[in-house]
């Protein structure tokens, strides 16, 4: 007969942690303002952590009185105390742990080799800060791209990259990134125009050399020099090519000495003498993935899983859809005839929009294209509503209640999903009778800021490759 009395074990070892009774060692964690002290004992980080083992067994470590004394300086007090209290109790709580201190205990796991609790802090990470990564994606990559223990977390920062690039870019995470940790991500099948590609390589190189004169017309012939050399390992991934003429004259020609003299002479017989196309001078075509200026990217998970009718959202890991803009309202304009013509055959489309001095966002998703006729139900149809476009929380899903009125297309009405979810022009309706969905919009009427619709198509995995 047997039995297992864990818990009372690490019950009873915790009284250590919290008496510090009989301790050998004093570590000293962090440092200036936020450097700890913690009182423990040698032997139980030996066990625990195969970096402590190694560490506080060596010739160097240095005792004072009755005490080892050791210095861990590059873990955050704050960082420490939370593993040490894994180390003498087995449990870990990081729900309370904000998103910067997550990554600094992500580094200290690397750093001590806790291959056990990595894993879960990893996992953390992904599942309930989604939010957080798709908003700084640049910053948690620049963090965590020398861990070789959180492949997986570089993966959904390079999936949130490739679908949003400006999550890079417009970082300032950006400009302190090394050639080494950029290069991986412009070999990538990145959703960015070519020449707003060049323009950002500029801008990251201008900030390696802030000395140079902001003028680059007056850049000495060293200047040139120190410039080329730093962005020649980016601009091997630029495909010059694919730019329009004025891109590349108004762009790319104004820094033309930047360029390795054999490149500047294959792109000008290209343009000279097209059927002579360098091969080389082509990487991957670039397309646009996903661009909405009404939510954001953290928000498409939820409504593919609200497509595919999961309890659990989809994360930037396993999203199988990619949101194809194919009508803005500001840029084709309010009319029905023009949404009609784009989007009649197009199914499984997502309409979103935002009525004027209201933060929510309303939403649609139409199973069938917006052509058919007579109207056919679907069940797979649903209407939804966001507190506002920066996150799927707090959402509201209405979901057909019977087949009766189900929707309508080239109505008096106009764009029409049900009579909860018309589009009149620039006009919003929406009214609860007759209605065939259960969810109320809470605005009922107004004018429209936007309207966004997306085509709802299969990702395509080698983007990410």
């Amino acid at each position: 007969m047997s039995t297992d009395f864990h818990a009372q074990f690490f019950a009873d070892f915790s009284k250590l942690l919290e008496s510090s009774k009989d301790y050998d060692l004093v570590l000293y964690a962090g440092e200036g303002p936020a450097r700890k002290q913690f009182n423990v004992h040698k032997l139980i980080l030996s066990i625990r952590s195969d970096y402590f083992q190694a560490a506080l067994s060596s010739n160097w470590l240095k005792k004072q009185g009755d005490y080892y004394v050791f210095e861990k300086a590059n873990i955050e007090g704050d960082v420490f105390e939370i593993l040490l209290r894994y180390f003498y109790t087995g449990k870990v709580n990081v729900n309370a742990v904000r998103e910067e201190k997550l990554l600094e205990l992500l580094y200290a796991c690397d750093e001590l080799g806790l291959t056990e609790l990595l894993p879960f802090i990893q996992d953390h990470f992904i599942t309930k800060k989604s939010k957080y990564i798709c908003d700084n994606a640049g910053y948690v990559y620049k963090s965590i791209f020398r861990f070789t223990s959180c492949e997986q977390l570089k993966d959904v920062c390079l999936r949130a990259i490739i679908l949003d690039p400006t999550k890079l870019f417009f970082s300032s995470a950006y400009l302190e990134l090394d050639v080494a940790t950029i290069v991986p991500i412009l070999k990538k099948k990145l959703s960015i125009k070519e020449v707003e590609l060049w323009k950002h390589i500029i801008c990251w190189g201008r900030a390696q050399h802030r000395n140079l004169n902001r003028d680059h017309s007056k850049w000495s012939e060293e200047d040139i020099k120190l410039m080329a050399e730093s962005v020649k390992p980016l601009i091997e991934h630029v495909n010059f090519l694919s730019m329009t003429s004025k891109e590349y004259y108004d762009e790319v020609r104004p820094y033309r000495k930047i360029l390795p003299k054999e490149l500047r002479d294959q792109i000008k017989k290209c343009i000279m003498v097209p059927a002579r196309l360098e091969k080389s001078l082509l990487t991957q075509k670039r397309t646009k993935i996903f661009e909405s200026q009404l939510i954001d990217l953290s928000v498409v998970p939820a409504i593919a899983s609200w497509i595919d009718d999961r309890d659990e959202h989809y994360t930037l890991v396993n999203l199988p859809y990619a949101f194809k803009l194919i009508y803005r309202g500001k840029k084709a304009g309010f009319k029905d005839y023009k949404f009609f013509s784009a989007c009649s055959e197009k199914s499984s489309t997502v309409i979103i929009g935002k009525v004027k001095g209201f933060p929510c966002v309303f939403g649609a998703y139409n199973f069938y294209s917006w052509k058919t006729s007579p109207p056919k139900v679907s069940a797979k149809s649903f209407i939804f509503e966001l507190p506002n476009g920066n996150s799927a929380r707090g959402a509201s899903v209405g979901r057909r209640k019977s087949h009766r009125n189900m929707y309508y297309y080239r109505s008096p009405a106009g764009i029409s999903l049900c009579p909860a979810f018309t589009i009149n022009g620039q006009m919003w309706n929406s009214t609860y009778e007759n209605c065939q969905y259960d969810l109320r919009f809470r605005v009922k009427s107004g004018l429209i800021e936007d309207f966004e619709v997306f085509e709802v198509i299969k990702l395509d995995p080698s983007i990410f490759r």
